[in-house]
């Protein structure tokens, strides 16, 4: 698309700043624990920053500038015994992947194509890039300064050649509409586009380069934020906001929100008294409708209200509905926040298309709730332990009977101030009945998706649990009784494992487990630790029985958005009730855990340093030397543009 020289301008400097810049503030941080420790850095660029890629200049121009910082980081840091290398990705099969390749419309061919661009005739996985990484970092002790390419032999070009019918992507709503969605034309080649990492701002390709490999587009929800806020600042063209966030023909826009102020705000609670979870609701709620004839309409924000539904409304009779659960804190400096939202979002979509509901732009719905949360920011709670619980929620509205897509969709969002989980700064521990004989979910059935039909099973299963003395219910599954969840929250136990080593596990996402935001925070912050193996793999109740006996069991816990972390200390299994060490050992990692998440939802700066995104939604009396401007987003005066970035994560 042509464009003038000043706007190809600001976008390399923008895509310079995202890419070029953005690892190294971090890498630059942490050189001197590095440097005692002779440790490594692993950078991840692209692909085509190796290959290069037709009409994506700034995108390949940044990844490689990815590539050779790391050489020249190599060479600096070589005297302190440091090591420095890279990875370019090339096609990865990524839940990112999965969704792109769902909105096409023969998703099978899409597939084949995307598979058949490498000459091992398969995508690769994201553990073997993390199989990568762990070479660099371990075995790889002579290597320094090399560029790793984990592209199944993509860039040779013996894959799936370009050439006559190779399919192009275009834009349904034109060449110039970054908002418009990929379609994907033709009958053989293979999909074109930017790269597969998600190390930065990924671009759609007009058309793939003769006779070499082109790789589809992909990037992380906290990379497209960022552009979306940095752009509007200092890009006047919208459509160079490149790659996908939705995957539908159709997408609301926050700029379109409309606001009805409530006329009868209702009081707000007492702090004096406890609050309730799910018990108070704030005078505002988002609302979109969406029909397959005209796609979404327009957002709007109204007084919160009941809802009016046909009878035969298809959520309530085949349960085509599925929700979040996210938290609002408000910081010591006043300021008002969302928790690692990006990821509530990607898990939503990810449910959204599991049912065959709509499909939306992710960053479009977390512009619209942040607008919630600021107009009623006055109901996020500020004593300890408090927030403002979020809760979006997606239906099918089809008003007739019969298992099928629904024609008719309903979003929306409410808000609740919550209490404290756990009364002052006690953790109270729950006792837990497993028993095999109810499963949760299953290999291949939708365990890993936040459904409502996944919860109200649960219910008959927690009330036997309460006539047996026990608080929650441990879920296993199998023959061999895998430990899976606990409740609605996933579960950890940090223990000496039989080799001798002290580790905190964790059963993995194998499509039994719901992928918890806390869940990856803890794991996140014990591998930032890096004082213990983190491990993500299956659990059975023999091993653990075996441990328990051994004495080498410390901790067992759960992990959810409602109680943060919730030690355990009693399992009633097979008729035995089985003594759980946990709060005999301080509880210490659980005490540890809730001390730093409690710190990082309320104190911004500790946030940033350990790299946990968040999105500012509001501040009611900024910190000195702070500066806010209308799009929510804090600076420093005396910060460089990459740090202000950092900030932003």
């Amino acid at each position: 698309v042509p464009r003038s020289t000043s706007e190809h301008t600001r976008e390399m400097a923008i895509r310079m700043h995202f890419n070029g810049a953005g690892g190294d503030p971090g890498a630059w941080l942490a050189l001197p624990h590095l440097r005692k420790s002779h440790g490594n850095v692993i950078n991840i660029s692209s692909l085509v920053g190796a290959i290069g890629q037709s009409q994506a200049v700034p995108y390949v121009a940044t990844e490689g500038a990815v590539t050779a910082m790391t050489k020249a980081l190599a060479l600096d840091e070589s005297q302190y015994g440091v090591r420095a290398n890279c990875i370019s990705p090339g096609n990865i099969w990524t839940p990112l992947w999965e969704e792109l390749a769902a909105s096409t419309p023969d998703p099978t061919v899409t597939i084949r194509e995307g598979t058949l661009a490498q000459p091992l005739g398969r995508m690769g996985h994201p553990a073997e890039v993390g199989a990568a990484a762990v070479f660099l970092a371990s075995e790889a002790s002579f290597c320094t300064g090399i560029e790793l390419l984990v592209t199944g032999g993509a860039e040779l070009g013996y894959g799936c050649k370009a050439g006559r019918g190779t399919p192009r992507m275009r834009s349904a709503a034109g060449p110039s509409s970054p908002r418009a969605p990929c379609n994907w034309e033709g009958q053989a080649g293979h999909p074109t586009g930017g790269g597969v990492s998600g190390a930065g701002q990924e671009r759609l390709s007009p058309g793939p380069r003769p006779g070499r490999a082109q790789i589809p587009a992909s990037q992380t929800m906290a990379a497209a934020a960022l552009r979306e806020i940095w752009t509007r600042k200092f890009l006047p063209v919208p459509w160079l906001l490149c790659g996908p966030r939705r995957y539908d023909s159709s997408s609301f826009k926050a700029a379109d929100l409309q606001l009805e102020m409530t006329q009868e705000p209702h009081k707000k609670p007492d702090p004096s008294k406890p609050l309730l979870f799910g018990k108070t609701f704030t005078d505002h709620m988002l609302m979109v409708e969406w029909n397959r004839e005209k796609g979404w309409g327009q957002p709007r924000i109204q007084p919160f209200q009941n809802l009016t539904v046909h009878p035969a409304c298809s959520a309530l009779h085949y349960s085509l509905q599925l929700f979040e659960g996210m938290k609002a804190f408000k910081g010591r400096d006043q300021c008002v926040r969302l928790f690692r939202p990006w990821l509530n979002m990607d898990r939503m979509l990810r449910s959204a298309l599991r049912l065959c509901l709509p499909s939306f732009d992710k960053v479009e719905l977390l512009q619209c709730i942040r607008r919630l949360v600021e107009v009623d920011k006055d109901w996020v709670p500020d004593s300890s332990g408090t927030s403002l619980y979020v809760r979006p929620v997606l239906i099918g509205n089809e008003p007739s009977l019969g298992v099928g897509n629904p024609t008719r969709a309903l979003l929306f969002v409410i808000l609740c101030p919550v209490g404290a989980y756990f009364p002052g700064d006690a953790l109270s521990p729950v006792s837990l009945l497993a028993d095999p004989s109810f499963i949760r979910a299953w290999v291949g059935g939708v365990g890993d998706y936040k459904l409502g039909g996944n919860y109200g099973p649960t219910v008959f299963v927690q009330q036997e649990a309460l006539k047996k003395g026990c608080e929650q219910v441990l879920w296993l599954y199998g023959p061999d009784h895998q430990l899976t969840e606990v409740g609605t929250m996933n579960i950890f136990i940090f223990w000496t494992h039989e080799d001798g080593a002290l580790e905190l596990v964790t059963p993995p996402l194998d499509g039994v487990i719901l992928p918890g935001v806390v869940r990856q925070s803890l794991l996140d912050l014990a591998r930032t630790w890096g004082e213990f193996r983190v491990a993500e793999r299956k659990i059975t109740m023999k091993e653990f029985l075996q441990a328990l006996e051994d004495g080498r069991v410390r901790e067992v816990f759960g992990s959810g958005t409602a109680c943060q972390v919730c030690p355990v200390h009693r399992i009633l299994y097979q008729g035995k009730h089985l003594h759980i060490p946990t709060m005999e050992n301080g509880p210490e990692l659980i005490l540890r855990f809730h001390k730093e998440l409690k710190a990082i939802q309320t104190l911004p700066c500790l946030s940033v340093l350990l790299g946990f995104s968040s999105e500012l939604v509001s501040c009611l009396d900024p910190s000195p030397g702070l500066q806010f401007d209308p799009e929510g987003v804090f600076l420093h005066p005396e910060l460089p543009l990459q740090d202000q970035l950092l900030l932003l994560l």
